[in-house]
């Protein structure tokens, strides 16, 4: 969220560690709703306390799933993930909403390019999609090698503000 006071802070809200497969029959799962429901209830408190605020955009790290999978996963997750920003941007009612997408990261998963190429075709598609580049993030921590370390979010974090406030309106 950002102030519309002229301040530029960013606050992040909903995190989610997955929200996609987005339907199960046709019906949202639940981490889809559970994402929905994290920002309207953030939303909603900040309107209760009568501050200001726009939705600045959706910070979208996944794939890497679809990367390594299958073949049919990852040359079906560009027209996934384009579903699924529609629905998010359908039931947030903004259809301008900006999507920050984290492209996956360089780790040898079997299908990487076909999914990073569906993830490229849907930004481009979108004149609100944004593809954020995950190329030398440190992926050495804890979580092995398919996963950023500390230092590597970090980083991400800090191009992923950047990107965030180079598309947000200016105030004055």
């Amino acid at each position: 969220f950002q102030a519309e006071d002229g301040i530029r802070d960013i606050g992040v809200t909903g995190v989610q560690t997955c929200a996609l497969p987005i339907s199960d029959g046709g019906k949202p799962g639940t981490l889809y709703t559970g994402l929905i429901d994290t920002v309207r209830a953030a939303t909603r408190a900040l309107d209760e306390r009568e501050t200001r605020h726009v939705l600045a955009g959706l910070l979208w790290v996944q794939g890497e799933h679809e990367g390594g999978i299958s073949p049919t996963m990852a040359a079906d997750y560009g027209r996934l993930l384009g579903e699924f920003v529609a629905a998010v941007r359908k039931d947030l009612r903004r259809d301008d909403l900006p999507v920050f997408i984290v492209e996956i990261n360089e780790h040898s998963w079997r299908f990487a390019d076909a999914a990073r190429r569906g993830q490229a075709a849907f930004c481009k598609a979108d004149p609100h999609a944004h593809l954020v580049g995950s190329a030398g993030l440190s992926r050495s921590g804890s979580g092995g090698v398919a996963h950023f370390d500390a230092g590597g979010m970090f980083d991400l974090g800090e191009r992923l503000a950047t990107a965030v406030i180079k598309e947000q309106p200016e105030k004055r």
